[in-house]
């Protein structure tokens, strides 16, 4: 199974479990620690939106049983993961509904390369190549405006 893959899954039983993250970071040399801090930082308040489950507040541009997406929400913060678990480059994303999922902004970045993604109509698409993920972050800005 490949690292992030490894690493989304671990994200989502750790959340029904409520285990702390750093417990499984060490095996994951570079990412774990990053996921970690960005996991903790959310705090109890959060809530995990699954794929599987109905009325999350998030669902695919276009439904594929091989690209796997969730998110992590807490107030001000909102960390969307999205896998292409095929063996072919392709082009997908989600819709977040506001009403569900409170959008913190529509400004995000990656967080392990921190490219910048933009929410357009509380859409994001992006190109995901063969077997990777994106986690990426939107926060609010420190004076609690949407940016």
């Amino acid at each position: 199974m490949c690292l992030s893959v490894r690493v989304l899954l671990n994200i989502q039983l750790l959340d029904m479990c409520q285990y702390p993250l750093r417990v499984f970071a060490s095996d994951y040399d570079i990412l774990g620690p990053i996921i970690a801090d960005v996991y903790e930082s959310f705090g109890r308040d959060r809530r995990f939106h699954s794929y599987w489950q109905p009325g999350s507040g998030i669902t695919p541009v276009v439904r594929h049983d091989r690209f796997v997406y969730g998110a992590h929400s807490a107030p001000g913060k909102l960390l969307v993961i999205m896998l292409n678990d095929t063996d072919e480059e392709r082009t997908n994303g989600i819709v977040i509904d506001p009403a569900v999922i409170p959008v913190p902004a529509a400004d995000g970045r990656e967080v392990f390369s921190g490219k910048k993604f933009r929410l357009k109509n509380n859409k994001l698409e992006l190109r995901l190549p063969p077997r990777e993920s994106r986690f990426i972050l939107f926060e609010a800005a420190p004076d609690g405006k949407r940016n």
